[in-house]
């Protein structure tokens, strides 16, 4: 059975005290990333456009464009006080967003668009594990196509993706009140369950317990890695709004995803079909 297998490779692992061995992972992604570029790139910017277009509808149909312009602006004004090294204004910066932050997610109307992204987000999330899976077909079989990439669509795969995926967004929802930390300090436990699903095709149950294990033998290289993944695809990829950035970044931090699965348990744990 594939989770005997899986249980047996981690029980190894905590006897062991395995550590990530962070550069090959780095090295190794850059390597695979190059193979399923295109796939990555595809992913990204369907699920972008699909994304774009549900807000910009919503945002006109609520009209909420003035009040996220307030909201950008305030964003802008702490980044700069940080910039600058002003404690006392960095502070003062941090209190008011906060507040402001408060208030705009109180907005009925923002609340509505936002509960329809993160639906829309949801339902699409699959895609994303598919990169992670067409990634894991390029680097055994030599070979990922289309196909792969959509395969989450389909079976206890889907279902178990999405259930991910409210897992997921319920903890970004909770955590951008807090910017972000809450998340960053759980993501490691969250880290590979999403490869455990689209790889093995394991239930959700399983692939949380296994991604959790394997976080607390290595939390803190795990922590390293998901705030390398945060940089990346979060902070460069959206604040600074390039999308040519944002197409390329995402893809490689879900390429890094099967890499550090792969460093972990190898390849030799087949997919339970």
């Amino acid at each position: 059975m594939i989770v005997d297998q899986i249980e047996k490779k981690i029980q190894y692992l905590k006897k062991n005290k395995y550590q990530l061995p962070i550069k090959e992972i780095l090295s190794q992604t850059f390597s695979l990333f190059t193979k399923t570029l295109f796939l990555g790139i595809f992913s990204v910017l369907f699920t972008s456009s699909v994304l774009v277009l549900v807000y910009q509808f919503f945002t006109s149909y609520f009209d909420l464009a003035d009040l996220d312009g307030t909201i950008y602006q305030s964003y802008i004004v702490l980044l700069n006080t940080f910039a600058k090294g002003d404690i006392v204004k960095s502070q003062e910066a941090l209190m008011g967003t906060r507040n402001l932050l408060f208030s705009y997610l109180s907005n009925f109307c923002v609340m509505q668009r936002f509960i329809i992204l993160i639906f829309s987000k949801i339902i699409i999330f699959p895609l994303s594990a598919g990169v992670v899976y067409c990634a894991y077909k390029k680097d055994t079989v030599g070979l990922a196509t289309f196909k792969d990439l959509i395969q989450n669509f389909e079976g206890r795969r889907f279902l178990n993706l999405v259930i991910l995926g409210v897992i997921y967004y319920i903890a970004i929802a909770i955590s951008i009140v807090f910017f972000y930390l809450p998340m960053l300090i759980f993501s490691p436990f969250l880290y590979l369950a999403g490869a455990f699903i689209a790889i093995n095709n394991i239930s959700l149950g399983k692939a949380l317990k296994y991604s959790i294990q394997i976080a607390k033998i290595n939390y803190g290289k795990m922590l390293m890695i998901s705030l390398l993944s945060f940089v990346l695809s979060t902070i460069i990829g959206q604040l600074f709004g390039f999308m040519l950035l944002y197409a390329l970044s995402v893809p490689y931090t879900l390429v890094m995803v099967y890499v550090v699965y792969k460093n972990i348990l190898g390849t030799d744990i087949i997919n339970n079909e």
